[in-house]
């Protein structure tokens, strides 16, 4: 009987251990073989059609802990790229706090960014608008961070705490847009967690291994 539960733990250790090698070698294979020369891995470029004044994406509601010495640019890089497809149309794209963001669009039509798929975006829209234009988002100083220009425009954001949005716009705010978007996200520790995870699954199937040899 000690001998079955031996094998039988032997075998689980062995089975659990493959799980753990395959998740450690999906990441490292993720760092190695979709990030890009700057370290990040990046949806396919998107066309989107936009209806209304801004796409929004948010908020988004961040907390990260004390980190003393530590950079918050080393736990994870948000780099979003937008380029307006009509020729000569400026583009913005901005993050502020969230409720300054609903303030400066209260009652303006835009769509939201319910989700971002590997080849699109799923997009909703506000409908409870009161026809205000809004005022052009170049002029607003409540963005903490923001890019804007008649060509490739590429925004870098490091994770800081707090509520965000993040706002795409012509940038005289006119209605209606279309532009291509490329959204990535660089998290250094990829490469170490992996490592990391795959030593733990080589470390359970020699235990596993060791085991079962033992019961048989």
């Amino acid at each position: 009987m000690l001998k079955m539960l031996t094998a039988l733990l032997g075998v689980t250790t062995v089975i659990v251990s493959l799980s753990v090698l395959f998740a450690g070698g999906g990441l490292l294979w993720a760092d190695a073989a979709l990030t890009d020369a700057d370290g990040f891995i990046n949806t396919v470029p998107m066309t989107v059609e936009i209806d209304g004044f801004a796409l929004v994406a948010g908020p988004a509601d961040v907390e990260i802990p004390s980190l003393g010495a530590l950079d918050t640019g080393e736990i994870a890089t948000l780099r979003i790229q937008v380029e307006n497809v009509s020729p000569g149309q400026g583009i913005f794209l901005g993050v502020g706090d969230a409720d300054d963001v609903e303030s400066y669009l209260a009652g303006v039509p835009y769509a939201i960014l319910e989700n971002v798929e590997a080849d699109h975006l799923d997009l909703t829209y506000r409908t409870d608008v009161t026809g205000v234009v809004p005022l052009s988002p170049t002029d607003e100083t409540f963005w903490t961070a923001s890019v804007s220009g008649t060509d490739l425009q590429i925004l870098t954001w490091e994770l800081e705490s707090g509520s965000h949005s993040f706002v795409v716009m012509n940038d005289d705010a006119t209605e209606g847009m279309s532009l291509e978007a490329v959204v990535g996200a660089r998290v250094p520790a990829l490469q170490p967690i992996g490592f990391g995870i795959l030593m733990g699954g080589a470390i359970m199937f020699v235990t596993g291994a060791v085991v079962l040899a033992v019961a048989l």
